[in-house]
C-alpha cells in the first residue's frame, strides 16, 4: 500500500476518534479521524467512493471546522483545515452524536 509523503511542518498527534461528514448542511459519513494537526487531519474511510473538495467535519468531542480534500489512498484521506478547530456549543454536538 502507497504512503502519503510527509510534508508537514508542524507536529501531529495519532488519534482515533469518531467524527461525521457534512456538505452543505447534509449528513454523508461517518468516518475515524487517526491523525490530527493545527493545520489538518488523516481520516479513515470505509463506506464513500468521493468527497466533495471542501465539506464541515464534526469530531464526537464536539470540535469541528471546515476541510479541503487533499489526497486519498485507499480508505485514508488528508485534510487541511480551512479554519482552526472550534468547539460546538452543547445543542450543536448533542444533535449530531445523538
Amino acid at each position: 500500500m502507497l504512503q502519503p509523503v510527509e510534508r508537514r511542518k508542524g507536529e501531529r498527534y495519532t488519534i482515533l476518534a469518531d467524527a461525521k461528514v457534512y456538505c452543505r448542511g447534509e449528513f454523508v459519513a461517518d468516518v475515524k479521524v487517526t491523525d490530527l494537526s493545527h493545520k489538518g487531519a488523516r481520516i479513515q474511510t470505509q463506506s464513500l467512493t468521493s468527497l466533495p473538495a471542501r465539506f464541515h467535519l464534526v469530531l464526537s468531542d464536539g470540535r469541528q471546522t471546515i476541510v479541503d480534500y487533499l489526497w486519498r489512498i485507499d480508505d485514508q484521506v488528508g485534510l487541511l483545515f480551512r479554519e482552526p478547530l472550534r468547539q460546538a456549543s452543547a445543542m450543536e454536538a448533542r444533535s449530531v452524536f445523538s
